[in-house]
């Protein structure tokens, strides 16, 4: 009896020592954080003021002397200190509500490249109505603050407002019309400690749209001889687009280039197609709004924000990131679905090394990709995701998770950041060029050859660090890059051939892409890699037909999901799970 105690003994002590290995497994598995060294402590600080121009921190002290995290708090207390006349967003929602069937035609940002569409639009455009709103936009851009309330409950205040009041002045609805929304009380609380990932930005949609109708409103008055409400516009939306970056996210970043990006090819066309309307102190007027946008850059602050924001969201009492939260989240919600709660408010150097090992891998990315968008490029693409797996050993599996959800594909920014610079670079290149032609009547002979004063940045080709190629034509001027296969061909435009939806074929730019050194090197031997990327002026995309019958799969058919008889390739047979 007493040997068979012994051996059960043995038995359950190895059994409790296999089960403490395992369980010391399962916690260096899945569990275990490498902490953090003193100077990866150190390389948590952020200096929020990049994002929030000085005006707020994400603590915000609600009287007590002790800050606590709450971005939203934080930014609306500093947003009621802004004077009114200051803020474009109360006039940005004025001039849509005040002439919302301009603002709601489908067609706007349309110009006479689309003869199509620009004849469908050309009638609205015409009209005093148009006149009165792009007065207001004008006006509204060149404010110097956005004024929007950070809120995820309710309408902001001056939203609510302009739905009441139109909803109030338009009781009746018209038959076959849409019913007039009311939104009904409001709710918004100042104070709520609103997650920044769920944020309601209506700024940047509104942004958008008025954008849009200031392009194709300037094309029409461009084509009436009016350049001078031309250029009017155009120092608008540039100087509006950095309203976009007030509450600081990625997709603000995204925002203000789009809004840049319209702009300078509205300006391409312009020069291309009506140059004798300029005279030379509206081309200096053009050239200088460009400047004042020359040096577009990654403003990574804000993202980083959001992440820190999130992770002490779903974090306990200690700072560290719950995976019973994290699951919710992710499968009930979505993050832009709610159930993100209070935020911990301990500083960075004191949470739980699973949320800081998460913080801080966020930022060497965020840091090394930002980098990425300024000219010239080094020719290393960062592959984000790649960095990522790098440094995944030292996380836990439930932050490595999180940032699985949360990394996008930041280096896909600094591709548009940069594509985007080296497009207003050329563009006040083709200006210098207007505006030499201006002083002496003929066009330089090469970039040496424009006056000095008239070049006040580096003509930088991104993808060499040597000065853009420009060359005479017929039409004037061509400026042009070397392209990604880094040889320069003069100037030729490579084409792709893609098919509207009736299969009909139709010529479009080749898309640049952004090769390596050393893949450029690979191509040094195919002639169909030998072409250059012109940016000034932008060669016109041909149109699909507008007869050209719709056909909704037609985009799954691109991707082989669809039989062109419109059934599914692979689908189940019926009785059998989809």
């Amino acid at each position: 009896m007493r040997k068979l105690l012994t051996i059960l003994g043995v038995i359950a002590l190895f059994l409790l020592l296999a089960l403490a290995a395992l369980g010391g497994w399962a916690y260096y598995q899945f569990l275990y954080t490498t902490p953090l060294t003193p100077q990866e402590i150190e390389d948590l600080h952020v200096d929020w003021q990049d994002a929030t121009r000085g005006n707020w921190t994400p603590w915000w002290d609600p009287g007590s002397g002790e800050p606590v995290w709450n971005p939203g708090a934080s930014f609306n207390a500093w947003l009621e200190t802004v004077p009114e006349e200051d803020k474009a967003w109360p006039l940005m929602l004025k001039a849509y509500f005040d002439h919302k069937a301009i603002f709601d035609h489908d067609l706007l940002g349309t110009i006479p490249t689309n003869e199509h569409d620009w004849a469908q639009l050309e009638p609205t455009l015409a009209t005093a109505d148009a006149d009165a709103a792009l007065t207001k936009v004008i006006e509204a851009f060149h404010k110097p603050v956005l004024g929007a309330w950070w809120s995820n409950t309710d309408m902001e205040p001056y939203e609510h407002a302009a739905q009441v009041a139109y909803a109030e002045s338009n009781p009746e609805t018209e038959p076959g019309e849409r019913e007039v929304y009311h939104p009904g009380p409001m709710t918004f609380d100042s104070q709520a400690n609103t997650a920044m990932i769920e944020v309601l930005l209506p700024s940047l949609g509104r942004q958008r749209n008025l954008t849009n109708f200031a392009r194709s409103k300037a094309a029409y008055e461009l084509q009436l001889g009016n350049a001078e409400t031309f250029v009017s516009a155009m120092e608008a939306t540039l100087a509006g687009s950095d309203l976009a970056l007030e509450i600081p996210t990625l997709i603000g970043v995204l925002v203000e280039t789009a809004v840049e990006h319209i702009t300078l090819e509205t300006i391409d066309w312009a020069l291309a197609n009506h140059r004798d309307e300029f005279d030379e102190p509206m081309l200096a007027r053009l050239e200088h709004a460009l400047a004042q946008h020359a040096d577009a850059s990654y403003v990574w602050q804000g993202e980083a924000m959001m992440v820190n924001d999130t992770i002490r969201r779903i974090s306990d009492d200690h700072g560290a990131i719950k995976l019973s939260t994290l699951q919710a989240i992710e499968s009930d919600y979505g993050f832009m679905g709610g159930g993100l709660g209070e935020p911990v408010n301990l500083p960075d150097a004191e949470l739980h090394a699973s949320s800081q090992r998460a913080i801080l891998v966020d930022l060497l990315v965020l840091r090394s990709v930002s980098g990425q968008a300024e000219l010239p490029w080094d020719g290393q693409p960062t592959d984000s995701w790649q960095f990522f797996e790098q440094e995944r050993p030292k996380l836990n599996f439930i932050s490595a998770r999180f940032l699985d959800i949360m990394l996008p594909a930041l280096e896909k920014a600094s591709e548009r950041i940069r594509h985007h610079t080296q497009s207003v670079v050329a563009l006040r290149l083709g200006i210098a060029a207007h505006r030499h032609f201006e002083r002496h009547g003929a066009f330089p002979e090469t970039i040496e050859g424009i006056d000095d004063d008239l070049i006040t940045f580096e003509p930088i080709d991104v993808f060499t660090g040597n000065p853009l190629g420009y060359t005479l034509t017929s039409d004037g001027p061509l400026v042009y890059s070397v392209g990604p296969d880094r040889v320069d061909n003069a100037g030729t435009q490579g084409w792709d051939t893609e098919e509207a939806w009736d299969g009909t074929p139709y010529r479009v730019k080749k898309r640049i892409e952004w090769w390596t050194t050393e893949q450029a090197a690979a191509y040094a031997s195919d002639t169909s890699a030998q072409w250059d990327w012109v940016l000034f002026p932008i060669p016109q995309d041909e149109e699909p037909s507008p007869e050209a019958e719709y056909d909704p799969d037609w985009d799954l058919k691109q991707d082989g999901m669809f039989t062109e008889e419109g059934g599914a390739k692979n689908a189940p047979e019926d009785g059998e799970d989809g």
